[in-house]
């Protein structure tokens, strides 16, 4: 049941919690805010390892076997995409949070496995990548020879291009339908946050903990949910890499084309 779930998860919390619930009547609005931060930081400490972990060689192998199940394309690890989270730029930053869509916003640049549950970025980005396995990106990435891109423009393609396109981009939704679920759980994510950056990190770390930890114990499937676009470009989150469109390898463009075949 939902109350078993959530006394589960204030079982690990519990250590990280020491303030009582009446005590908050007397507490100030910085002391509140200093504690909705340190919640944030206990959730994502405390469900990080389980829930948001780097996968192991089975579980690699476990998540590809997956996007090829469920989405018909094979050697998948997965998709990858990223939201703007909105908030209020902070003091004396000038343009450095200012995005294309003329607001302030950090990035969040997801990592999802094939059931919309976020995966660490360090899949992607870090050095421990595996051979025969790639993540599906849309056309603001280059095409590498483990980031899978679709074939560009509409007109001119064969068949078996189009087809590869159709199965891409129906692989690739799987971060945005993430991002859909995301924002319409935690709705703090609906609006601008007016926090410091690194409390509005801590927040969507928080919260993209949550999130897997309700996708893994709850049995509902998410398939249909309404989805959400995100975007691409901003301030991202520390520890990512900024990924800049330029020409593919060759030895991307061959492993593309194997995909296709």
């Amino acid at each position: 049941s939902d109350v078993a779930r959530f006394d589960n998860l204030l079982q690990p919390l519990a250590p990280y919690l020491t303030r009582q619930i009446y005590s908050l009547y007397k507490l100030g609005i910085l002391t509140c805010c200093t504690i909705f931060t340190e919640v944030c930081q206990a959730i994502w400490h405390v469900l990080k390892e389980d829930f948001v972990a780097y996968p192991s060689v089975a579980k690699w192998a476990e998540i590809i076997g997956e996007f090829g199940d469920r989405w018909n394309y094979p050697f998948c690890a997965e998709a990858v995409d990223g939201k703007h989270i909105q908030m209020r730029a902070p003091a004396n930053s000038g343009s450095e949070y200012y995005n294309y869509k003329s607001f302030s916003s950090i990035v969040l640049m997801a990592v999802c496995k094939a059931s919309c549950r976020y995966q660490d970025q360090s899949a992607c980005w870090g050095p421990k990548h595996r051979a025969h396995m790639s993540f599906v990106v849309d056309e603001a990435f280059p095409l590498r020879a483990n980031l899978m891109r679709p074939y560009p423009g509409s007109s001119g393609l064969d068949e078996a291009k189009k087809i590869d396109n159709y199965r891409h981009s129906r692989t690739r939704r799987i971060s945005e339908k993430g991002f859909g679920i995301l924002a319409g759980i935690w709705r703090v994510l609906g609006r601008a946050l007016e926090l410091a950056s690194e409390k509005a990190e801590a927040i969507v770390k928080a919260c993209m903990a949550l999130h897997n930890y309700l996708c893994t114990t709850d049995t509902t499937d998410t398939d249909n949910t309404v989805v959400e676009t995100g975007g691409r470009r901003g301030h991202q989150l520390p520890g990512l890499k900024n990924m800049l469109a330029d020409r593919a390898t060759s030895v991307a463009i061959e492993v593309c084309n194997n995909l296709e075949n």
